[in-house]
């Protein structure tokens, strides 16, 4: 497992932030779709529809069947965007809800509306028993969020995305900061379902309940109450947290950010690093 790491998610949400104002137009959305591309990428590379190794107890010999948990934040879009990417790549994909519905940007509303029109699912709660009826499960709540963010960026305001009235991504409360992890109001549940279960675990960029600097909190660990992931999907550049990944797979996508913003950034040999460790 490759150790080549970011200096710090600041770095990483600068990218992006940058990404999003230049490559994508301003435009949130946008870049949620494109690196919602790489998870569906990396899935499909490692959880076939036609069984491959997707070990949860459910679909019952037809096509994975996949439950997306996603934040309120810009990670949250992605998995949204991806959870419509499964579903026309033949998996069966359900998305749960974690934070609250109000404050959405138009954008975010219209995206949730479209993946149900496209048969996704939208629950907001964690079903008793996941694992039987999913076969992998997909933590999209906390990852390379900038640290505000809307419905598109002001150039002027770079490097953070512009409020535009929406609320920023969930902050961790004191107590979960003291613990060391980022545990947003609403993900108490869903955490557990996570590090509970028996099926294999997707992170997009960063491990909800693990610490960005320090990986998952020690009395966590202790406690064996974190999660696991089997596949680490880093949709623009690997986060610090990504040195403690003890799974099976990290795929990092690609075209996400442009490649001199990487090398600028002092990151482009880190992230080849770990695509070649991850390809051994």
């Amino acid at each position: 497992m490759a150790t080549a790491f970011l200096a710090g998610p600041p770095v990483g949400r600068s990218l992006v932030t940058e990404a999003i104002t230049t490559t994508y137009g301003g435009s949130a959305q946008a870049y949620a779709t494109a690196a919602a591309g790489s998870v569906v990428d990396a899935i499909a590379a490692t959880y076939t529809v036609g069984g491959g190794e997707a070990d949860g107890e459910g679909g019952g010999g037809g096509p994975p069947s996949v439950l997306v948990a996603f934040g309120v934040g810009l990670t949250g879009a992605v998995g949204v965007e991806a959870a419509v990417g499964l579903a026309a790549a033949g998996y069966t994909a359900t998305l749960l809800r974690v934070g609250e519905e109000e404050g959405r940007p138009p954008w975010r509303v219209a995206a949730e509306a479209a993946a149900e029109a496209a048969g996704v699912d939208i629950i907001d709660f964690v079903p008793a028993g996941a694992a039987f009826y999913f076969d992998l499960l997909v933590d999209a709540v906390l990852g390379n969020d900038p640290l505000d963010w809307g419905d598109g960026v002001d150039a002027d305001d770079a490097p953070h995305v512009s409020a535009t009235g929406t609320p920023p991504p969930p902050v961790a409360t004191s107590a979960d900061a003291a613990s060391g992890g980022l545990i947003p109001d609403g993900a108490t549940t869903v955490l557990a379902a996570l590090a509970a279960s028996p099926a294999p675990v997707v992170c997009v960029d960063h491990p909800l309940g693990w610490a960005t600097d320090r990986g998952p909190p020690d009395l966590a660990v202790r406690r064996d109450a974190f999660v696991k992931p089997d596949l680490l999907v880093s949709t623009a550049v690997p986060l610090r947290s990504a040195r403690f990944f003890g799974g099976r797979y990290h795929y990092v996508g690609g075209g996400v950010v442009p490649p001199g913003w990487a090398a600028a950034a002092g990151v482009a040999e880190i992230c080849s690093a770990v695509a070649a460790a991850g390809s051994s």
